[in-house]
């Protein structure tokens, strides 16, 4: 987030700066905190997690130095390796990822 800026302000800049493509609707699923270690020091991060609804035909690569790809895939058919954080927030929002509105 910026100084200043909204939390739902921050989720929208941030789909739009990543994957070139506006917020239709979202839902606040909750918070996490992740303990890891980057570039040798130990780290701590509120994570505020969102479902977000966009029309996936207008989604396109907004930072390609972050990733290579775009793929729509069943939560049973993941590609390897995913995000380190996938795991955690699956498995605390699986029911709620089922239900929109």
């Amino acid at each position: 987030m910026k100084k200043g800026e909204l939390l739902e302000d921050a989720l929208r800049r941030e789909v739009k700066e990543e994957y070139c493509v506006d917020i239709l609707e979202y839902q606040y699923l909750g918070f996490r905190e992740v303990h890891r270690v980057k570039e040798g020091k130990p780290t701590h991060w509120i994570v505020f997690d969102y479902r977000v609804r966009i029309d996936p035909t207008l989604c396109a690569i907004g930072d390609p130095e972050k990733m290579e790809d775009i793929t729509w895939c069943a939560p049973d058919a993941l590609p390897s390796p995913m995000h380190s954080q996938w795991p955690d927030f699956f498995s605390r929002y699986k029911i709620l990822l089922n239900i929109f509105g």
